[in-house]
């Protein structure tokens, strides 16, 4: 699973350094803004950036010292709907950057925590934990339009009503079933874990 991380390299290298550590530990890659530099604007660049942005399964920005990329960062987040972890020192809160966001509605996926050098472990392992879980979540929060012939209807009704089931939760269970026994997927599954 990918991370993007958002740090002020040059000021904080020693928390660079041990949120780098931290993250690559629990099994992560680290993404970081040499990869997907966020003040590239051609046309082709952008489409690019964009798309990487979507590959990411979270970002955790350093925000103690609020840059320009901390705001456009945030921003990738509200609109691809990624877990965010923005992180600041304890006892150098950024109170106006905060404010600001706080005057907005701000999305329950994006958490602010302040850190030292004791707590930062901690707040790292459970958001990248929820992180793993919500991957692993079996919930049903897919919306999936499906058309097919009369005849095809006619068989998932009768299908389902033989087996005590709706049509939607049959074919889901049908499909729990094949995806479980298809070692092909799982193979493929594991690559992307580790990727």
């Amino acid at each position: 699973m990918k991370v993007f991380l958002q740090t002020h390299r040059e000021k904080y290298k020693e928390e660079t350094k041990l949120l780098r550590g931290l993250i690559a530990e629990a099994g992560f890659e680290i993404m970081v803004p040499q990869v997907v530099d966020p003040r590239q604007h051609k046309p082709t660049g952008w489409y690019l950036q964009h798309r990487a942005y979507q590959g990411f399964q979270a970002f955790i920005i350093e925000m103690t010292e609020p840059t320009p990329e901390v705001t456009y960062l945030l921003a990738q987040a509200m609109m691809h709907h990624k877990p965010t972890l923005c992180l600041y020192q304890k006892g150098q809160i950024p109170r106006e950057f905060l404010q600001l966001i706080g005057k907005k509605k701000t999305p329950d996926f994006i958490e602010f925590k302040a850190y030292n050098r004791a707590t930062v472990g901690g707040l790292l392992e459970d958001f990248l934990h929820t992180l793993k879980s919500a991957s692993d979540d079996p919930s049903v929060n897919i919306k999936f339009t499906l058309r097919m012939s009369q005849k095809t209807d006619q068989y998932l009704q009768w299908r389902a009503k033989q087996v005590g089931q709706s049509k939607a939760d049959y074919l889901r269970d049908t499909l729990s079933e094949q995806m479980e026994a298809d070692m092909d997927f799982r193979s493929w599954m594991d690559k992307e874990w580790e990727e």
